[in-house]
This record gives structure tokens, C-alpha cells and sequence, in this order.
């Protein structure tokens, strides 16, 4: 069984959790998206 995502009240507190977990370990919970990305040179 694979851990659930928690919810995050910041950004901050959302980018200091991705620093210190892998995302392998919650693959499951994760959720397809659709982006739209410009880049510019």
C-alpha cells in the first residue's frame, strides 16, 4: 500500500516536503494532469 499525498497549507511547506520524500513512494496517489509550457530561450 503506498502512502497518501497530504494536503499542504503553502508552497513552502509543499516544496520542504518534496525535499525531503521521494515521489516513487506515492506513484499510486498521484493524479494525471494537463500543462500547458512555454519555454523561452
Amino acid at each position: 500500500m503506498m502512502v497518501k499525498i497530504p494536503r499542504f497549507e503553502t508552497e513552502q511547506e509543499m516544496r520542504k516536503f518534496w525535499d525531503t520524500h521521494d515521489s516513487a513512494e506515492y506513484f499510486e496517489d498521484m493524479k494525471d494532469d494537463e500543462a500547458e509550457v512555454e519555454f523561452n530561450r
